[in-house]
């Protein structure tokens, strides 16, 4: 039976207000010269994960070269995507028309799908919202046993608006 290996895993911290955190992540998206200009559309949330898995990617260019169902996307946290919540419900609070590009944020898989545009992958995608931080291997394992995969960025990415933090703790996982 194959099994899996973790072949890389990333981990990014950020703390302070929402536009501080934004700013930093920002800063680092030019750093390293992405070029997706849907990135200033993303949510915190988004921006988070997106800039991760480009660490990731970047020493594993092979992920890029996977058929795109063979790569898997799964995602936990624990406060879902709040962040957006609250801007979207203070747009209408505000008597403003909530927007389109504010409301899909309203979901934290819409990261699930931000990478799929991003990189063509069609596998396996969930974001599961948790009580607590919990380690991705284990559930991903059993989606492997279930759907297998070769590739799979797995972890955890969360914005807590309470306590003024980003943490994105993600894996690369590849079936050996």
């Amino acid at each position: 039976m194959k099994k899996l290996e973790e072949v890389a895993a990333i981990c990014l911290g950020f703390e302070g207000n929402v536009e501080h955190i934004s700013d930093n992540l920002t800063e680092l998206y030019r750093i390293r010269e992405i070029k997706y200009p849907k990135y200033f559309k993303m949510n915190l949330l988004c921006k988070l994960g997106f800039i991760a898995c480009d660490f990731l990617i970047e020493k594993h260019h092979e992920l890029l070269a996977a058929q795109p169902d063979e790569v898997a996307t799964i995602f936990f946290n624990k406060h879902a995507s709040l962040a957006s919540d609250h801007f979207h419900q203070h747009n209408l609070e505000a008597g403003e028309l909530p927007s389109p590009a504010v409301f899909v944020y309203t979901l934290p898989n819409i990261l699930n799908g931000e990478l799929a545009i991003r990189y063509g992958w069609t596998g396996f995608n969930s974001f599961f919202v948790m009580n607590e931080k919990i380690e991705a291997e284990g559930i991903v394992q059993q989606v492997y046993l279930s759907q297998p995969f070769k590739y799979c960025v797995a972890g955890w990415v969360d914005t807590d608006l309470a306590n003024e933090t980003a943490i994105a703790d993600l894996k690369l996982y590849k079936s050996i």
